[in-house]
């Protein structure tokens, strides 16, 4: 499940802060990079472990029972329940080792060898999942629960988030909406800790489509976004009550647009990076 571009966006999360900053007219406004933030904590990792591993069954050698794993890493198991056919079968408790050293446990319960139903599973690496299986993968509503503070309540289908669901961050920041393969898309909310919040479409984790910032000082931007940053047509309004109507590029004022001070003066014509270029030709 990625883990590789996990880590990677880990390392990197400190400089992936980005500033779009409106330069002149005394006017700035700031946004966070939430597309480092959301992906981050949307890769949800299998509790039996990576799908990209080749599923097996494992005997418990006291019992004779099968259970099915996704984990390579498990060398045995204990289990605690019906063994019907040489798998184990119905409600009991489970256990998964690495060597001697407990990576899985909890109440489960099996069909054939299978996760079927609702169960609570301990990955003493990751989090607790409390919710149902399907054929050994979590599939319909759940709850994971991760040491690290985060947590997601909502829908799962083949062990990836799909569906709607809330993922709440460790510091109070709150994703709520769509899910496709694991990632936001559609639509959905994100509230930050801090105040920011954004509301509108996502696409593989980032904001894609139309879209509405809101500041914690009132500002807001509403317009397109492409590639998680404001793209395309859009409005900036401030909180004094000026405004700027027009093309967009990368969070800047950068085309054709229209910006209105409080006092209702205006400036209108061709931007270039948040610069007014009052002699500047239009062609059409």
């Amino acid at each position: 499940m990625k883990i590789d571009w996990l880590d990677a966006k880990i390392n990197s999360i400190k400089n992936k802060i980005y500033l779009y900053k409106l330069i002149g007219d005394s006017y700035r406004m700031k946004n966070t990079n939430i597309n480092t933030l959301i992906m981050i904590s949307f890769v949800l990792l299998n509790l039996n472990g990576c799908s990209k591993e080749i599923p097996r069954y494992l005997v418990d050698k006291s019992t004779g029972c099968k259970i099915w794993t996704f984990n390579t890493k498990v060398t045995n198991i204990k289990w605690s329940g019906k063994c019907i056919n040489g798998y184990a079968d119905g409600q009991g408790k489970v256990v998964l080792f690495d060597f001697g050293n407990k990576i899985y446990f909890g109440n489960v319960y099996y069909v054939q060898g299978k996760l079927n139903g609702y169960c609570e599973i301990t990955d003493v690496n990751f989090g607790e999942y409390s919710g149902k299986f399907k054929d050994g993968k979590k599939n319909g509503y759940g709850i994971f629960r991760m040491f690290s503070g985060d947590k997601y309540i909502g829908i799962f289908k083949d062990g990836d988030f799909n569906g709607r669901g809330t993922y709440v961050f460790s510091d109070g920041t709150v994703y709520e909406g769509d899910y496709k393969n694991g990632y936001p898309n559609g639509f959905g909310s994100l509230k930050f800790a801090v105040g920011d919040s954004y509301i509108g479409e996502f696409k593989d984790g980032n904001k894609e489509g139309r879209g509405t910032y809101t500041y914690t000082n009132n500002d807001k931007y509403v317009g397109d976004y492409k590639n998680y940053e404001p793209n395309g047509k859009g409005m900036y309004v401030y909180s004094d009550g000026a405004k700027y109507i027009g093309d967009i590029v990368n969070g800047k004022r950068d085309g054709y647009g229209t910006f209105t001070y409080s006092d209702g003066h205006k400036k209108e014509g061709v931007w270039r990076e948040d610069r007014f270029l009052p002699d500047a030709k239009i062609f059409v």
